[in-house]
């Protein structure tokens, strides 16, 4: 962190716990949520398809089961007031020969 003049300044551990934390605007806030929503995916699909053999219609089934039900519901809980801060579910997957909706 650098001070009025440009140089560097170092904080004590207290400053830093005093300090009030810098807010991203909402737009900053939807554009991460975005981008770390758009990555999660993109990982969801690749571990369905290579570590746990699926198709890529079995896959992308997962995934849209998964924006479908749970989801679905971590965003109704939300618009009902009833949380108000809470990381949104993990995609469960299958693998190949369960018995699941999923699996081949």
């Amino acid at each position: 962190m650098k001070n009025r003049t440009g140089q560097l300044r170092i904080y004590s551990a207290k400053e830093l716990l005093e300090s009030p934390l810098t807010r991203d605007t909402d737009e900053q806030t939807y554009r991460r949520a975005y981008r770390d929503g758009w990555v999660q995916a993109l990982y969801a699909i690749g571990e369905a398809m290579f570590e746990r053999h699926m198709s890529r219609d079995a896959s992308h089934q997962a995934c849209w089961q998964h924006w479908e039900d749970q989801l679905a519901y971590w965003m109704q809980r939300a618009n009902d007031g009833e949380v108000t801060r809470e990381t949104p579910p993990a995609v469960h997957l299958k693998g190949r020969g369960e018995n699941t909706r999923y699996g081949l």
